[in-house]
């Protein structure tokens, strides 16, 4: 069985060659050789780029900001950077925010403040008015993102598509819009 507050999917080490497909909308998970397979009818492809040998990165914006997104299913919450903060003129510190803890694949604790984010636009997704833990985190440093805005879409975010498709051999995402926030 599988649900929206999945702490995480699948690690990258498992996709080789694969195509992935989730189905929220009937609590599927498929793993299927990615060459066997043609195009997906319905969803919309988002091309990605595959940087550091296997993370998935795509264009995206938040409100009118363009920004490197990066695709993660190992991660329940969807981060932002400082950058990203900044170019969206939000103050350092909100009032409407909640302070909280990010644990890393490190086990190191990082701190971050979660609050309210304009629209969250990538393919034909769209999430209004995310909550988005803003902060800084040392993946962006070890991805070379910390100066320019940028997002790791983490499984709160994906968990609210009908359908989420990674076709590794490709470099693809094939995604379904669905219910909305």
């Amino acid at each position: 069985s599988l649900s929206t507050d999945t702490d995480g999917i699948l690690g990258v080490d498992a996709l080789g060659g694969s195509r992935i497909v989730v189905d929220f909308s009937r609590n599927r998970i498929e793993i299927r050789k990615a060459h066997h397979d043609t195009r997906m009818d319905g969803l919309t492809r988002i091309r990605a780029r595959c940087r550091f040998r296997r993370l998935l990165m795509v264009d995206a914006s938040v409100g009118r900001v363009p920004v490197k997104a990066v695709i993660d299913t190992g991660s329940e919450y969807t981060l932002a950077n400082q950058a990203l903060r900044v170019r969206l003129g939000l103050p350092a510190r909100a009032i409407e925010s909640t302070r909280t803890e990010v644990v890393g694949q490190t086990l190191v604790r990082q701190h971050g403040e979660r609050r309210s984010a304009p629209v969250i636009r990538f393919g034909s997704v769209q999430v209004l008015e995310p909550l988005v833990i803003f902060g800084d985190f040392y993946i962006f440093d070890l991805w070379e993102l910390q100066t320019q805005p940028a997002l790791v879409i983490g499984m709160d975010l994906i968990g609210t598509l009908d359908r989420f498709v990674v076709d590794d051999q490709r470099r693809d995402l094939h995604v379904r819009p669905g219910r909305s926030r």
